[in-house]
């Protein structure tokens, strides 16, 4: 039986997309952030929404999607008084979405 080739990336490549990735997950090692991040998996939530998903402080979740924006894992928009949140990054999404059914029992909606 012929052994099937892996597509193999260059070093400085491989190296380079562990680092962003592992930034990523560094960015999601806290349960509170993870948790404001599963809230976010299917669309968009405004800061009071977040707080109440992840029990957490309105400054405690500000402080937190602060970060998060800061490391590129959301992204904003202002309407009116509100702040909508939204992951920035459809990869991180399918992360966020995968890590939610495979620990926590989700059902995709």
């Amino acid at each position: 039986m012929e052994k099937e080739q892996l597509d193999v990336m260059n070093s400085g490549e491989l190296t380079a997309r562990c680092t962003e990735v592992a930034t990523i997950l560094k960015s999601l090692a806290n349960p509170d952030r993870l948790k404001l991040m599963c809230a976010l998996w299917d669309g968009e939530k405004t800061v009071g929404e977040l707080e109440v998903y992840a029990d957490v402080s309105q400054s405690l979740a500000s402080q937190f999607l602060r970060r998060l924006k800061l490391e590129g894992v959301v992204s904003s928009r202002k309407e009116g008084v509100f702040v909508y949140y939204q992951i920035a990054d459809d990869r991180v999404r399918q992360l966020v979405q995968s890590l939610y059914v495979i620990f926590c029992g989700g059902k995709l909606k």
